[in-house]
């Protein structure tokens, strides 16, 4: 049977820490959070709006405006949009 983690009562921001979470549930979120940790650290590129647009067949003007409401992955560096060719390939 999972074991439990003890509840702990409330922390200093007053929230109650959640009692019913098992040390195997805890554990497939650790290694969740470490394989998106891993994909945030890619070593992939990062090319350029013109670049992006020319490969999904946009202009740049349309594929910036996707990626601001959030329709295409794209990762923001400043004011500047960049995205990674394999995110953009994917969905084709």
């Amino acid at each position: 049977m999972p074991q439990a983690l003890p509840a702990a009562g409330k922390g200093r921001s007053g929230r109650l820490y959640e009692s019913d979470v098992t040390m195997a549930e805890l554990a497939q979120r650790v290694t969740a959070l470490e394989a998106e940790l891993q994909a945030m650290r890619s070593t992939e590129p990062l090319i350029g709006a013109a670049a992006a647009a020319a490969l999904l067949g946009l202009t740049p003007k349309a594929l910036l405006k996707r990626a601001q409401r959030g329709t295409i992955p794209s990762v923001r560096v400043g004011r500047l949009y960049r995205f990674r060719a394999s995110d953009l390939t994917r969905g084709v």
